[in-house]
Formats: C-alpha cells, sequence, structure tokens
C-alpha cells in the first residue's frame, strides 16, 4: 500500500528536483509515493486519501521536527542497551526484538496510532506528522517509528516513514 521507508545520513531536509510539471498527466506535481496519485471515489466524487509521514530522530543530533505529535522516548522507554548492541540501528532484528520486548513499548505504539486515527476523524483531508524521538534517533525511535507506520498503513492510510539521525554517529 503507500507505505515507503527513507533514510538520509544529513540532519538537512530531504531535497530531490523536481521533474517538469508537463512530465505529468493533467499537470499534476509528483510526490514522495508512486501511488500517492491514487484516490478513492465517494459518491463519484475524488477525495485524497489522508497522509501521514512517521519521523525518527535523535535529540542528541537536534532539536524534534516539525510535527502534529511529538514522542520523547527517551524516558518513556528507557532501558539500557546492552553494549554488544550499541553499533546496530533499528532495522536489526536484535534491536526490534528488544524494542518490541519493552516494556510499555506496545502501549505506546497502540496509542500513538490510535491518537493519529482519531485526529484523521476529526479532519479526514488533513496531513498528519509524526515525531518520535529518542536519544541517538538509531535504536528505540527507529522501531517504534516503524510499528506506528506499519500500524497506520493498515488503517488505511498513506505513510511515510523518514529516519532522520539513523545514519549518523552513536551519542555517549
Amino acid at each position: 500500500m503507500g507505505y515507503e521507508k527513507r533514510s538520509r545520513s544529513s540532519g538537512g531536509p530531504l531535497h530531490r528536483p523536481r521533474p517538469h510539471v508537463g512530465h505529468y498527466p493533467n499537470g499534476g506535481r509528483p510526490d514522495r509515493h508512486p501511488l500517492s496519485d491514487l484516490r478513492p471515489k465517494v459518491g463519484g466524487l475524488m477525495s485524497p486519501m489522508p497522509r501521514c509521514t512517521v519521523v525518527s530522530f535523535g535529540y542528541g543530533h537536534g532539536p524534534a521536527p516539525e510535527a502534529d505529535v511529538i514522542i520523547d522516548l527517551r524516558e518513556l522507554l528507557h532501558r539500557p542497551l546492552p553494549t554488544a548492541l550499541r553499533t546496530m540501528d533499528g532495522h536489526d532484528t536484535c534491536i526490534k526484538h528488544w524494542v518490541e520486548n519493552t516494556p510499555g513499548a506496545w502501549a505506546v505504539i497502540n496509542g500513538v496510532v490510535d491518537m493519529v486515527r482519531a485526529i484523521l476523524a476529526e479532519a479526514p483531508h488533513r496531513n498528519v506528522q509524526v515525531a518520535v524521538g529518542c536519544t541517538g534517533g538509531r535504536h528505540r525511535s527507529v522501531v517504534v517509528a516503524e510499528k506506528i507506520g506499519r500500524g497506520l498503513e493498515q488503517s488505511g492510510y498513506l505513510v511515510e516513514v523518514d529516519h532522520r539521525d539513523m545514519h549518523r554517529a552513536l551519542v555517549a
């Protein structure tokens, strides 16, 4: 469906040159996902599908990005990471397992998915931005952002997941 994983190695904004408008049907503009122009028909009218962007980040690399919902995992899901896992990132199976088994992890994930669903129930044409942060942006925030993205995708939303700081240096 509408799920896309993206990573970037710098803290700067993503930059992708936009092709000339003439290359797109009906003068439309490209969006981040190739399926973004698919829209459900409601009563014969075209209505945009709700979009959600979930960004993982590390407070040790800068402030939280601008978002509608900001989740700070530094204290919420804090437990010491085993030394052997520190050099891994949130895409590694060991890290996923470690985060998923942290007490309260699924309550946070499901709570954020429910919160975004509630926001979109009130404003269905809105694009919701969710930022999930931990200390370094490599472990907890990556796994939780991916799980939130999957939960929103399963709810029928177009979702993009971005990992702002995953490839940056470890924070002490």
